[in-house]
């Protein structure tokens, strides 16, 4: 009777090290876990990436800092240049705040490639420091200027990456043409 004991509290240790092994392909799409042998390469970029950064497309709001290389300076940063991107169908819908005006667009997706639509925005007519600066000293200014670069941006916009909280907005041949940062960095 011993021995049977032991026989079986040995088969049910062995059974339990045997059922402790790696996950099915399956399993560890659904837990992100990477399979591959020891000897093989790092996996490149693919659709679970672009699963990813869809994700974390929708997930947060998005404070513009860059059009065309050139630095966005907002007095109020947590509203008044920033968007938020959720899913609609076909793709995405874009809305907030670039300078005084709210913005929205319909974009297509597909993976990491992104197309916009018309960009709808209202017509108040911004007037920023620089401008009442400009004014004072005689210089003509043309008010709106931000959301006239961001709407041409967002028509030229083919992909989108995102790494490390910045989404980048990016043309054809792989360009910058908008920049934004997590608005919660």
């Amino acid at each position: 009777m011993r021995r049977t004991c032991q026989s079986i509290a040995i088969a049910a240790l062995l059974a339990g090290c045997t059922a402790a092994t790696a996950p099915d392909a399956a399993t560890a799409q659904d837990e992100g876990i990477e399979m591959r042998s020891k000897d093989a390469p790092p996996a490149t970029a693919g659709p679970s990436d672009d699963v990813a950064n869809a994700t974390d497309l929708f997930a947060r709001r998005w404070r513009l800092v860059a059009i065309a290389g050139h630095a966005i300076a907002a007095a109020d940063p947590a509203s008044r240049q920033a968007v938020a991107f959720s899913p609609a169908a076909g793709g995405a819908r874009l809305s907030g705040r670039i300078g005084c005006n709210r913005v929205s667009a319909a974009a297509t997706m597909t993976g990491s490639a992104i197309r916009f639509g018309p960009v709808a925005a209202t017509k108040m007519a911004c007037v920023s420091a620089d401008d009442l600066r400009a004014a004072a000293a005689g210089v003509p200014t043309l008010p709106n200027t931000l959301e006239a670069d961001f709407a041409a941006a967002l028509q030229r916009t083919a992909r989108y990456s995102i790494v490390d909280g910045t989404l980048r907005l990016q043309a054809d041949d792989g360009s910058e043409l908008v920049r934004f940062v997590a608005a919660d960095r």
